[in-house]
């Protein structure tokens, strides 16, 4: 039987109103996870278009800024 990740994160064991630190450790490392994710999202649009203006850059006859 194999435990689900998203029910593991919605239901992390605390004792006595503080989180254990097997838990700390599991929401840290899923906060990083999901800012290294985002990051890579809002990221790719801005690396994408830079690639375009190189190539288009390279081409014969045009002109960069």
């Amino acid at each position: 039987m194999t435990i689900d990740r998203y029910q593991a994160l919605a239901e992390p064991p605390f004792q006595g109103g503080y989180p254990t630190p097997r838990t700390a450790r599991a929401l840290d490392e899923e906060l990083f996870f999901q800012r290294a994710t985002q990051t890579y999202l809002w990221a790719l649009p801005a690396v994408n278009m830079y690639a375009m203006r190189m190539v288009l850059g390279s081409s014969p006859g045009t002109a960069t800024t």
